[in-house]
């Protein structure tokens, strides 16, 4: 899924990140991290539709694909395969001081 930026609410009121040693939702996320991506889903998704219902001819059709996660799952604890293969990459350079650690904590996916 794609999202516009990262969403607002990743960070403290002191300015730290409160999604620490994660690029994007994992099982180690605060519920807020969950919360903040689906408010920011949320609003791009309705700009995205209205934004294409101006293209539509009337009575057309449009084809949407999404991917999805079992309803049972919590948001925070629900991650695609591919964002925890990056998240593991990045974890990786971090260990072996190729990134620091700061630089990462205040990285979020989009």
């Amino acid at each position: 899924h794609w999202l516009s930026q990262a969403p607002v609410g990743l960070y403290s009121p002191e300015g730290r990140a409160i999604n620490k040693g994660n690029i994007y939702i994992s099982e180690t996320s605060p519920r807020e991290v969950g919360k903040a991506y689906l408010g920011q889903f949320e609003g791009d998704m309705t700009q995205f539709l209205q934004c294409r219902s101006q293209e539509v001819v009337s009575n057309g059709l449009m084809l949407l694909t999404f991917r999805g996660r079992p309803s049972s799952s919590n948001l925070a604890t629900w991650q695609p395969w591919e964002l925890k293969l990056l998240s593991q990459a990045v974890t990786s350079l971090v260990s072996k001081g190729m990134v620091e650690e700061e630089k990462v904590d205040s990285f979020d996916f989009p």
